[in-house]
């Protein structure tokens, strides 16, 4: 394979990454009519768990080569963190906010992390902030009102409170990103990422039986094509192929692809689910776009 058809390949591979990506806000949504959200997570985990296991075979001797285990304490916390914050709470927390939203909402909503990350960064790091970073930020809110129906409904009506919650979760998973950064110098990712499942995985299953929740559907049969969609589909294939693309193509190009996602959450928002999408939901993300922009200017 030449230098240009791999080029091309990385980048048709970062598209694939995010359309699949952007199709889980659909099954998510689709799932909570039948499971609670800590079930949902719990099958998510569990099933990604054993998906996970033939490719760790395949790349046993790498991972060997970049794994330090005289490192083990740095990284079963690391795994811990990751797989609390990351793939327990985030997801748990979303999907509540899912459950009451469009998952065309979720979609527009997961652009804002670099904002939500910036915003901790001042709050806790104490890193300034720029007139564009405080006037995209502005913009941002302004966008996210609007996509929440609040001209017609009132402050606390239409969509506002599950879309902060959506928000909520997607500030909570930024915390895991400097904990991974440090985690993959002594740790493969992918097994760094499987040890997090479990963890996430093992926490859901503890929230169940604290809550008296059950693991099956409350109604109708078990949702299997949202389920395997979202633990073969989103945590196995997406994940390992974007590893790769990440490995390939600097992380601030890669990270650009995330604006695919509204997209392709609202065609499959529309077709599967029947939701509308208006030229509200069209004004709000294009001023979520311009204040992600501004934000991230110098």
């Amino acid at each position: 394979m030449d230098l240009r058809t791999s080029i091309l390949l990385v980048h048709v591979l970062a598209i694939l990454c995010n359309v699949l990506w952007s199709l889980s806000y659909v099954f998510y949504k689709d799932s909570t009519h039948f499971l609670t959200p800590s079930a949902i997570v719990f099958w998510r985990y569990t099933l990604g768990i054993l998906f996970m296991l033939p490719i760790l075979v395949l790349l046993r001797l790498q991972i060997r080569e970049q794994t330090d285990w005289s490192k083990t304490r740095q990284i079963l916390w690391s795994a811990f963190v990751i797989g609390a914050v990351g793939y327990f709470l985030t997801p748990f927390i979303k999907l509540y906010g899912i459950m009451d939203s469009r998952a065309t909402s979720a979609g527009i909503l997961v652009v804002t992390t670099p904002v939500c990350t910036m915003f901790l960064a001042w709050i806790f790091l104490r890193e300034r902030l720029s007139k564009n970073s405080i006037w995209g930020i502005v913009l941002v809110c302004i966008g996210v009102l609007i996509l929440s129906g609040v001209a017609q409904s009132g402050l606390l009506a239409g969509e506002l409170l599950p879309n902060l919650v959506i928000l909520f979760s997607i500030v909570i998973e930024s915390v895991q990103g400097p904990v991974a950064k440090l985690a993959v110098q002594v740790i493969h990712p992918f097994l760094l990422a499987f040890f997090a499942y479990i963890v996430g995985s093992l926490m859901a299953l503890v929230w169940n039986f604290g809550a008296s929740e059950s693991l099956s559907a409350s109604a109708g049969e078990f949702p299997w094509m949202g389920i395997l969609y979202l633990s073969l589909v989103c945590t196995t294939v997406a994940n390992t192929l974007w590893y790769w693309v990440v490995q390939k193509m600097p992380l601030s190009k890669a990270a650009v692809y995330i604006y695919i996602q509204p997209v392709g959450s609202a065609l499959f928002a529309w077709f599967w689910l029947g939701e509308h999408f208006g030229f509200s939901d069209l004004m709000a993300f294009g001023l979520i776009f311009v204040g992600i922009y501004l934000a991230q200017k110098n």
